[in-house]
């Protein structure tokens, strides 16, 4: 939640629209409001063993996320792991 609340180059999205824009940067694949909420409050396991959370601010009792939280999500949780002795 270090993100700023509202962005002007990066719109904040209620849950509901952060659903249909998951789905589009996800290859299609459909994720239900809930799991959203899983990921924000308690993350998924990335590919370094490190949790890894949704990002997003909570506003009147809503939940909002971004666009550019949800690429970052997603990139996060599909980083190969660094090795040693090998470089990024």
């Amino acid at each position: 939640m270090d993100a700023p609340l509202f962005d002007a180059d990066d719109p904040s999205l209620d849950l509901n629209k952060a659903v249909e824009c998951f789905a589009l940067h996800a290859g299609g694949t459909r994720r239900g409001a809930q799991t959203l909420r899983a990921w924000m409050l308690d993350g998924v396991r990335g590919p370094d063993g490190e949790v890894v959370k949704l990002a997003y601010v909570k506003l009147g009792g809503r939940i909002y996320t971004s666009e550019k939280r949800i690429k970052a999500f997603i990139a996060a949780t599909q980083q190969a792991p660094a090795r040693e002795g090998v470089p990024a």
